[in-house]
């Protein structure tokens, strides 16, 4: 069986998701905070779209990663696979650019992206 975690449950997508009904026992909508009160069943395959940023993205420079070491280690050993959105602001300005684009980011926030990738 795969369970489903949504780690973000106050952003936009999350909203939106939650809107179209998409909760079941099988999806959960979690905020980064509550990551470690996931039980983990060595049984079930584990998929998790992570969707939740720390503040500290917007303003600090050399982010530590520790949201993403966090959701890591709590499934390491795991079958499971981590979807990470991430943002055009780590390219340049444009209208043809694709993910081989050189990335050139515009803010704190799209090199702190760019970190935790």
């Amino acid at each position: 069986m795969i369970k489903f975690y949504i780690i973000g449950r106050k952003g936009f997508i999350a909203t939106e998701l939650r809107k179209k009904n998409y909760q079941s026992q099988n999806i959960e909508f979690l905020d980064h905070k509550d990551i470690n009160q996931i039980n983990i069943d060595s049984s079930l395959t584990y998929k998790i779209l992570l969707l939740s940023f720390d503040r500290h993205w917007y303003s600090n420079k050399n982010y530590d990663c520790k949201i993403e070491k966090k959701i890591l280690d709590k499934f390491k050993g795991t079958d499971h696979t981590i979807l990470f959105s991430s943002t055009s602001k780590v390219y340049p300005n444009g209208l043809d650019i694709s993910e081989d684009h050189k990335l050139s980011p515009q803010s704190i926030y799209a090199k702190n992206k760019i970190i935790a990738e």
